[in-house]
């Protein structure tokens, strides 16, 4: 399927710049959402990407925090329910201002009971298992605090919480999103977008019924939102270079291979870790992006992908001039073929 051009998502992932959350602009808000990953939205859409994200059941929610199952189950303890009790003991140690990573830790081994505790290698202590924290903060009650300029992350409340009498048409709207950002989707990666399981991915779909149609996508069924299946079927030309961040909401969809189909550049664009942006020109990726500061100065080294062209320097140098302002940087330099 023709894939159109999805900037304009209405989300998009948190950023950092030398280890420090960056401010966030008013009107938006820093949270976990879908995947329990974190997310930057429009205060509005607050709902939509909290609790329209979370898994509807048991079975789903293992979905959601697959890589905590091992210690929930080894003690008998309900996903559901260890969600519910992390998220209450997060919002009281929040309750009289934000509050750092290694306190929250702390106040949360205070608060809660032994078999919700997990034995971290990486720091060597033991505290709430990641996926169930984060899967707590996406029910919409707390952020990410970025005022404070701090290296952690830090947690805060949030005054005006979306209420659970919502919650059927934020899932019905986030999926909408997703399709029209994304779409055409198959189910599988519907759920694995969403980080649900398969029936309740289908039963998103199902809630949408009368604005879905199926199609063919190179072989498979997928699902488009019908008003979108004509400029699906002939999309406006994309034209212009954009420098995207690792986060980005259009890089963020799980049909990797529909927007970079050579698999070895795939691995360059994912990384399990520390992914790099990607340079889009007149649509199509041609090359990964990386930005160090230096002094006043902002490096940015371009590599292209393959056998893919690069765009003119002077493009690339505009882009990354307006990279280095968001960053509070005073002028940029862009270095093309390599890191």
């Amino acid at each position: 399927a023709a894939r159109v051009d999805r900037r304009a998502a209405s989300s998009c992932q948190l950023t950092s710049v030398g280890g420090v959350q960056r401010q966030v602009d008013a009107g938006l808000i820093a949270i976990w959402g879908p995947r329990a990953a974190p997310y930057v939205v429009a205060e509005e859409d607050l709902g939509v990407f909290t609790r329209g994200a979370l898994p509807v059941d048991e079975a789903s929610a293992r979905a959601f925090a697959p890589s905590a199952a091992k210690a929930l189950d080894r003690h008998g303890v309900a996903f559901l329910d260890a969600f519910s009790q992390v998220e209450a003991a997060m919002r009281a140690a929040v309750a009289d201002g934000p509050v750092e990573r290694d306190e929250m830790h702390q106040q949360l081994r205070e608060a809660l009971p032994a078999q919700l505790m997990w034995a971290c290698k990486g720091c060597g202590t033991d505290h709430v298992h990641p996926s169930v924290w984060r899967a707590a903060c996406t029910m919409g009650t707390i952020r990410r605090d970025a005022a404070s300029g701090s290296r952690a992350v830090t947690y805060a409340a949030i005054l005006s919480p979306p209420q659970a009498s919502g919650d059927a048409a934020a899932r019905t709207e986030l999926t909408r999103r997703a399709l029209h950002h994304h779409g055409p989707l198959t189910l599988a990666e519907l759920t694995a977008w969403l980080s649900v399981s398969k029936g309740d991915a289908r039963a998103r779909l199902d809630a949408l019924a009368g604005e879905l149609d199926e199609v063919d996508r190179e072989g498979k069924a997928a699902w488009a939102l019908t008003a979108d299946l004509e400029v699906l079927a002939d999309p406006p030309p994309i034209s212009g270079v954009r420098l995207l961040g690792a986060g980005d909401p259009m890089l963020d969809g799980r049909d990797r291979a529909a927007l970079v189909p050579d698999p070895t550049a795939q691995k360059e664009v994912w990384k399990a870790v520390a992914s790099p942006g990607v340079v889009l020109a007149d649509g199509a990726v041609v090359a990964t992006w990386r930005a160090k500061a230096k002094g006043t100065r902002l490096e940015v080294a371009v590599t292209p992908l393959g056998d893919a062209g690069l765009p003119a320097d002077e493009l690339l140098e505009v882009e990354a001039e307006l990279l280095a302002g968001g960053r509070g940087l005073a002028r940029s330099a862009v270095a093309s073929g390599g890191p």
